[in-house]
């Protein structure tokens, strides 16, 4: 695989929206947040850095305000992938939403010019 290929470009079903805003979450069953910056979006998921190591299958519960004149989407997602970045501290996640959130995620996609 070529190394600059996202590791889930061949799986991906909707459109990548590139993107940067600060993102916090939280592990389930924690109560730490933890925080990142998006790097894309689409209406399945969200692909984020952040100095935190988060494990394959890890449930979350994110917070996105990618305007901050809008309210923020609180939504479930489950990581589904995760790459470490360099020989630093930083990892890159790939988190899927769940079903419920996806209409609000495809209207936020739709409405950015």
């Amino acid at each position: 695989m070529d190394a600059h290929v996202h590791p889930m470009a061949e799986r991906r079903r909707s459109t990548r929206l590139k993107a940067s805003f600060p993102i916090e979450f939280r592990v389930s069953a924690e109560a730490r947040l933890g925080g990142g910056v998006a790097q894309d979006i689409a209406a399945d998921g969200i692909c984020f850095t952040t100095p935190r190591f988060l494990p394959k299958d890890a449930k979350l519960l994110l917070t996105l305000q990618p305007d901050p004149s809008s309210e923020p989407i609180h939504t479930p997602a489950k990581v589904v992938w995760t790459q470490k970045l360099g020989y630093g501290d930083l990892h890159r996640i790939g988190a899927a939403f769940n079903n419920r959130i996806r209409q609000d995620i495809r209207h936020l996609i739709e409405s950015t010019p």
